[in-house]
């Protein structure tokens, strides 16, 4: 080989050519460097991507071991392809320095031609020429030039940036997270390693219990520990072992909303081995025992009730079952404090270890819910031989739930609530109420009304009564002694209040509450008496509830008015509808519906005139309780009560008669009953308007009547004022008393000089209202005289004067002399109320006089009726002269009886009812006698009008009868309440006087004190006006013709006298305070007496006779003549009886006198006693003369004539 550096000639020579081959060898190693470092650095940049890439892919995929291999294997083919398609040829690259001189002549204008053509001529060896030589230097001249920063390196820097960013990248990743980076790599070079990416999701068993209840929903439960848990697929794998053996199971598990992931599986076997798995990791196998759980096998309670309701309630057994069943809950319920023991067997429990704490372990395991939720502590044993056997006490109350919590093995709780209910309701108090009355009432001091209430208890009222107490304004309350009633699961008390013998004024307040008591007891305490809402009766005046009762009897008063003028309406449209049905063309149709449609309005009057009666019977009721007779307005209101009673059955009978025409259509026995309705709806009127008239009564006296009552309220009220005042003023001047007495005295005196105003007053209107009635068409019967007489009794007896000089004496102080002007006063305002009951007596006996006369008017025109009725039956149309001579006699008949028609109307309203009837006959008789001369002769309207004639006069007849029962009966009880009243005032200042004597009588020893003495001398004054008041009732004419009533008044005067001589002499003792009692008791006997009115069943009640006279046949204890008025019979049985008892009770009494007063005092008693049984006999031979004999009257006929 030539070596140039060998050959020095060769050196010289090859220079140029070096000189071109040298630039361009350079330029081809330097592409060959650059194309190899870009091809390395895409290698080194690639290589890195495709790693990254394929961990991506295996990160994200989470690639088996398989695809792994696959990438691997990818990886490095791709890595050998690259280095064989690309590193190894840029390594190879060696292009001919021809090629590279061309490459570098491009765009080099100075080397185009030389260079290419240099580097061929070197190559080949012909530089040796001249010429080519010549070419080589030239281009060895510009070689360098042209070489010199011809390789593009750009690409080579890309490649070279891109592989350190990659490296970069990847050395990041290794320093930041290299288990990540050595992970993935490990995972790429060796696929089939246990190399494995952290968990993306992970979870965590959160089965903390090893112990589950066999039988029952075992919940699988996985805490999520990283990843997004609402993305997240948890799944579980299960097998249920026994013996040993299971297979496994897999269920997907669901999230729940604390976060968890759970799944129920059936769990019965021994136990259960479980494990959790997401797509990323999978938990360790977790294994849970199955165990049985606690459980009752049976129960069974047994209740005992509390001792006090062991006789009332059994003892109860009761099988509870298991405690989740219906069998737990014990019905009816318990009462509550019963003893109750429930005996469980248990089954799988855990009994409580030794040394644990029993309370605790009862307060865990058991639980009594009592009232409203509170805890009760029960009482557990368990059985030391069989300690599945636990017995539970407790008192039973509200709910009554036992709650069971028993622990098994492991702890293991029972799978369902264990409870079981035993309720207890509480003994419910008694109820008790006040039935009757069933509201608070108004009442008089007469009255004596009955509370009647009623109790129930379930287990027994063991005590039951009525406590009274008496309210009174300014004063305490004083009770009365109770009135025990019944005891029993039903328990009645009844209680009757005789309001005047418990000493209640107007004004007072009586209150009635019913108390009782039942057998509950609880921990040795019994209940409260329960009690009653309270019934108050208040007290009022008599004069008060008769100026309620006419106020109600006014509103009644328009009602009545409004009823009869409907009624009018109603008659008026009968008429018409009958005429309408006799008109010829009538429709029949329209006339049936008409007459059925006043038919029903009949009806509905009916109701409401029935509705009315109970009205008025409602008012008469309240003034019979309260012993009035409201000033004469129970006879008014009896007597409204029958003509609203009257009113109804005609209203009844229209709308029948109406209703049975109905059907007819237009026929003539339909127009016939139409007629009949009519005349009844007309009759019906006429009783409402009789009704609206007897609501009128007395209205021109009653409210003089009721001033002059309540003036004597007021002296009454002035005069206690003013003894209230006297004793604690006796003996002292104006000037030494206290300003409370002065203030005192100065009102009793202002209330007087009141009192002598509305005297003067009440005296002018007296005069004035006497004076219009008398100018009045039809006046009452004495009333203006009687006015007139109650003005002269005031002016006369100085009323006003009395009051006004009693007010000056009061102020002065000086009380005896005032009291006697007050006594004068009550005694004046006395005589004007008799002057105003005298009006009542006279129109009394001027009635009983009308009365008999109408009767037997009455009676007559009611024969001769009856002698014409035949003969009219018997006329024949054809008979002229006949049918004439009838039609006369008919006439006559019906002029007797408009006569008899005026003379009732003179009556008053007493007679009204009977005026009416009697004017109605009037009416029907000359109908007949029209009907008879009517052309044509109307025979059958004749004979009907001539019947209803007869049934007009027999119902005025009987009307005139009753009217005489009732005036009789109210003269009567008119009577009883005079005296009644006369007694009641008496009884109030002889109380008055004894309790003044009981306060002065010295001690036993003692003489009496001047005080006593000024105070003794004023009694004194007042027992005398006592016994003249006395006196005057005994100069009654009633009074008088009654031996025991006369003598009871007699045996009165002379207590009362002695008893003044006692005050008079100062020699007051307890004998003159048992005159007094005497006397007090004597009053309140006659009053008792008197009290009830005498009932039509009385065997001793007077009645009528025959005639409607009134006229009684004996006259109680012999009595005078046939027309004296007399106390009724059963008054003296009751004073007798009254008198025997009061002889004992004075006889036991008179041991308390001393042995110098006593036989005296005896002496009396036993004159008495004698006088009481002479009485007594002759009010037996009297009654016997009183009785009615039957007489027979010869020819008498049975019955009117037909």
């Amino acid at each position: 080989m030539n070596d140039p550096s060998n050959n020095p000639a060769a050196t010289s020579a090859d220079r140029p050519a070096q000189a071109v081959r040298g630039p361009l060898e350079s330029v081809r190693r330097s592409v060959r460097r650059v194309l190899m470092a870009e091809r390395v650095s895409q290698a080194v940049a690639f290589g890195i991507a495709a790693i990254a890439a394929a961990a991506l892919v295996d990160f994200a995929l989470r690639l088996p071991p398989a695809l792994r291999m696959v990438e691997l294997a990818a990886l490095l083919a791709g890595g050998i392809a690259w280095f064989v398609r690309r590193v190894l040829p840029a390594w190879r690259f060696a292009p001919p320095l021809v090629e590279v001189a061309l490459r570098l002549e491009r765009g080099r204008p100075e080397a185009s031609g030389r260079l290419a053509a240099a580097a061929d001529l070197s190559s080949d060896g012909h530089h040796a020429s001249a010429l080519a030589a010549e070419v080589i230097r030239e281009a060895g001249a510009v070689a360098p030039i042209v070489s010199m920063g011809r390789v593009d390196a750009r690409p080579a820097r890309r490649a070279a940036g891109a592989a350190g960013l990659a490296l970069a990248g990847f050395m990041l990743l290794a320093l930041l997270a290299p288990d990540i980076a050595s992970i993935g790599v490990r995972r790429l070079v060796t696929p089939f390693a246990d190399v494995q990416w952290p968990a993306r999701t992970m979870v965590d068993s959160a089965m903390r219990a090893r112990v589950h209840p066999r039988g029952t929903a075992l919940p699988l439960r996985a805490t999520p520990v990283r990843g997004d848990a609402s993305s997240m697929r948890v799944e579980a794998e299960y097998r249920v072992l026994r013996d040993g053996r299971g297979e496994w199971r897999r269920v997907v598990m669901s999230l729940q909303p604390d976060g968890t992931f759970e799944r129920l599986v059936e769990a019965d076997g021994e136990s259960v081995e479980v494990r959790f798995m997401t797509p990323d990791m999978e938990t360790m196998a977790t294994s849970v025992r199955l165990v049985a759980p606690p459980a009752v096998e049976s129960a069974s309670a047994t209740i005992t009730p509390p001792a006090y309701a062991r006789g009332q309630i059994d003892v109860r057994t009761a099988d509870l079952g298991n405690g989740t069943d219906r069998r737990a809950l014990v019905a009816p319920p318990v009462l509550a404090g019963s003893e109750i023991v429930v005996e469980l067997r248990m089954v799988a429990v855990t009994p409580p270890a030794e040394g644990d704490d029993p309370a605790a372990w009862v307060a865990r395991t058991f639980a009594v819910t009592g009232d409203e939720g509170s805890s009760i502590p029960p009482t557990v044993d368990v059985d030391p031989a069989d300690p599945s056997r636990w017995t539970v006490r407790w008192n039973a109350s509200g709910r009554g739930v036992l709650e069971l919590k028993p622990v098994g093995e492991g702890g293991i709780e029972p799978t369902e609530r264990i409870a079981f209910e035993i309720p207890a309701i509480a003994d419910a108090p008694p109820s008790v109420a006040i039935v009757e009355p069933a509201a608070d009432e108004t009442v008089t001091v007469e009255a004596s009304p009955a509370v009647v209430a009623e109790a129930r208890d379930d287990l027994g009222v063991t005590r039951s009564w009525i406590d009274v107490r008496i309210l009174r304004d300014g004063a305490e309350p004083r009770a009365l002694e109770p009135a025990a009633g019944s005891t029993g699961a039903s328990a009645h008390i009844e209680r009757t209040l005789a309001l005047r013998a418990i000493g209640v004024e107007p004004g007072d307040r009586v209150e009635c509450i019913a108390r009782v008591v039942d057998a509950f007891e609880s921990a040795g305490t019994t209940r409260a008496p329960v009690a009653s809402s309270p019934r108050i009766f208040r007290v009022i005046s008599a004069s008060e509830l008769a100026d309620q009762v006419r106020s109600r009897l006014g509103q009644l008063r328009e009602a009545a008015t409004r009823l009869r003028e409907e009624q009018g309406e109603l008659a008026a449209s009968m008429e018409a509808t009958a005429e309408s049905a006799r008109a010829p063309g009538a429709e029949a149709a329209a006339t049936a519906a008409r007459r059925a449609q006043l038919s029903g309005a009949e009806g509905r009057m009916a109701d409401r005139v029935g509705a009315f009666e109970r009205s008025l019977e409602e008012l008469g009721g309240r003034l019979e309780r309260n012993g009035t007779d409201g000033d004469g307005l129970d006879r008014a209101i009896d007597e409204a009560a029958g003509m609203a009673r009257e009113a109804g059955r005609r209203a009844q009978e229209a709308s029948r008669q109406a209703a049975e025409g109905a059907p007819e259509a237009s026929s003539e026995s339909a127009a016939a009953a139409t007629e009949s309705a009519a005349r009844e709806a007309r009759a019906a009127e006429q009783a409402l308007a009789d009704l609206e008239a007897a609501l009128q009564r007395d209205r021109e006296t009653a409210e003089l009547s009721r001033r002059i009552d309540r003036l004597a309220e007021r002296i009454a009220e002035a005069s206690r004022q003013t003894q209230s005042a006297a004793e604690r003023s006796v003996g002292q001047s104006r000037d030494e008393l206290d300003a409370g007495v002065r203030e005192q005295l100065d009102r009793a005196a202002e209330a007087q000089r009141e009192a002598a105003a509305e005297a003067r007053s009440l005296a002018s209107d007296l005069e004035r209202r006497a004076e219009e009635v008398a100018r009045e068409e039809r006046p009452d019967a004495g009333v203006p005289e009687a006015m007139r007489e109650a003005a002269r009794e005031a002016e006369e007896r100085g009323l006003a004067r009395q009051l006004e000089q009693a007010a000056s004496q009061t102020e002065e102080n000086q009380v005896q002399a005032a009291q006697q002007s007050q006594q004068q006063a009550a005694q004046a305002v006395e005589a004007m109320q008799q002057a105003m009951r005298a009006q009542r007596r006279a129109r009394t006996e001027e009635l009983r006089r009308r009365m008999g006369e109408i009767a037997d008017a009455l009676r007559a025109l009611l024969a001769g009726i009856e002698q014409r009725m035949l003969p009219v039956q018997r006329l024949a149309a054809e008979d002229a002269a006949s049918i004439d001579s009838e039609a006369g006699r008919v006439l006559a008949l019906s002029r007797d009886a408009a006569g008899i028609a005026e003379q009732a109307a003179g009556g008053g309203e007493d007679l009204r009812r009977v005026s009416t009837l009697v004017g109605q006959g009037a009416e029907q008789l000359d109908d007949s006698a029209t009907a008879l001369r009517a052309v044509p002769v109307g025979l059958e309207r004749a004979n009907g009008s001539l019947d209803d004639a007869r049934a007009s006069v027999q119902d005025a007849l009987a009307a005139a009868q009753q009217a005489a029962r009732d005036a009789e009966r109210a003269a009567e009880n008119r009577r009883r309440e005079e005296l009644r009243g006369l007694y009641s005032q008496v009884l109030e200042r002889q109380r008055s006087a004894r309790e003044g004597t009981e306060r002065v009588v010295p001690a036993p020893g003692q003489p009496a004190d001047r005080r006593s003495f000024i105070e003794s001398r004023r009694i004194a004054t007042e027992q005398s006006s006592v016994t003249g008041l006395l006196q005057a009732v005994s100069a009654r004419e009633d009074v008088a013709a009654s031996d025991l009533f006369r003598a009871s008044n007699d045996e009165m005067v002379g207590a009362s006298t002695a008893a003044t001589r006692d005050l008079s002499s100062n020699a007051t003792s307890l004998r003159t305070v048992m005159l007094q009692r005497e006397v007090e008791q004597s009053i309140a006997s006659l009053i008792e007496a008197l009290e009830d009115p005498p009932e039509p069943e009385d065997p001793f009640a007077e009645a009528p006779d025959q005639d409607g006279n009134g006229q009684g046949q004996g006259q109680g204890g012999g009595g005078g003549g046939e027309a004296r008025e007399r106390v009724p019979p059963i008054a003296e049985l009751r004073l007798l009886r009254t008198m025997s008892q009061r002889i004992l009770d004075d006889t036991a009494a008179a041991e308390r006198l001393p042995e110098a007063d006593r036989a005296a005092y005896l002496g009396r008693i036993a004159e008495r006693q004698r006088r009481v049984m002479e009485l007594g006999e002759r009010w037996v031979e009297a009654m016997r003369a009183s009785m009615p004999q039957p007489v027979p009257v010869p020819g008498a006929q049975e019955g009117p004539v037909k």
